[in-house]
């Protein structure tokens, strides 16, 4: 399996605060044996330590103080390179899905581009209708009683209003809680409310 980036700066920073840790506990160790060998001589019971004993517990206790430098000056460079080693991985993860989650929005946007074109021909068909409609009652005049060419008001036929879908209205109550649910500018909102107000009933077939 192929060590990613982070789990390889992830490795390395591991190794070197182990390394950091051995080196803490020789530093403190030859610090302390230089220590006690001192304290042996002020004692009066370190006849057996001899000056190169002391010299030799001093090289090893500084010997080891700047191991443990060295080791503790990797840490931070090592730790920076994880972090950024992290930051990569969340922004690939970031740029891999909005390739996948903006196809989405587009294509539901293609499919509502459509549904609008169908609503555009629908709508004219609609008022085609009853604007043909409207003309032909004009010649038929009050004749029938099915008939009720009001004086104020679009005429109708049987009850049915011979006036436009008005499709834009017709829209607008449609998309209405869409709009709002997507947080859209208030006066959209509320203009597209003023809109939709105006959608009148229209008669449809019963399912």
């Amino acid at each position: 399996m192929t060590t990613t980036a982070l789990e390889a700066a992830e490795g390395a920073l591991e190794a070197a605060r182990l390394t950091y840790a051995r080196a803490l506990t020789a530093a403190n160790d030859t610090k302390a044996a230089a220590s006690a060998l001192r304290a042996r001589v002020l004692a009066g019971t370190g006849q057996d330590v001899g000056p190169s004993d002391l010299a030799a517990a001093d090289q090893a206790a500084e010997h080891a103080a700047l191991v443990l430098q060295g080791a503790e000056s990797a840490l931070p460079g090592l730790s920076a390179a994880v972090q950024a080693a992290r930051a990569d991985e969340e922004c690939d993860a970031i740029v891999e899905a909005l390739p996948g989650l903006g196809s989405a929005v587009l294509d539901t946007l293609d499919g509502v581009t459509a549904a609008l074109e169908a609503l555009c021909t629908a709508a004219a068909a609609y008022d085609d209708h009853v604007a043909a409609a409207v003309h032909r009652l004009d010649k038929i005049g009050q004749s029938s009683p099915r008939v009720d060419l009001r004086r104020y008001g679009p005429p109708t036929v049987d009850r049915l209003p011979l006036s436009s879908s008005r499709g834009a209205a017709q829209l607008a109550r449609v998309v209405l809680p869409t709009l709002q649910a997507l947080r859209a500018p208030t006066g959209l909102v509320e203009g597209l409310k003023t809109l939709a107000a105006g959608a009148p009933n229209l008669p449809e077939v019963k399912k």
